[in-house]
């Protein structure tokens, strides 16, 4: 089966846990981020209960080098990118390298 792919930040609770799970429910791939790792992994864990494929990654969105291995794991693991849902928060944008 081929699925269209999501990549979403800030994922671990709120909007980006719906965002996620609704992606998955409508059939994406979902590619997760979030600094809450075990709020994250519980996210990931209802998804597959679900049915759907997810793949959780630790995140700082700040740092250049991990958004470039956001996009490169998330290219190696499903072989594209359709939709990308930036729901992390930062307290400044001027804090980005």
């Amino acid at each position: 089966m081929e699925y269209q792919i999501a990549l979403i930040t800030g994922a671990s609770r709120g909007i980006g846990a719906a965002a996620a799970r609704a992606f998955a429910r409508n059939g994406y791939a979902v590619v997760l981020a979030a600094r809450d790792q075990a709020a994250l992994l519980a996210v990931v864990a209802d998804i597959q209960r679900e049915g759907g494929h997810a793949l959780a990654l630790p995140p700082d969105v700040r740092d250049k080098a991990f958004v470039e291995m956001l996009l490169r794991r998330t290219l190696e693991e499903f072989g594209g990118l359709d939709a990308a849902y930036s729901n992390a928060g930062a307290a400044s944008l001027r804090q980005c390298r």
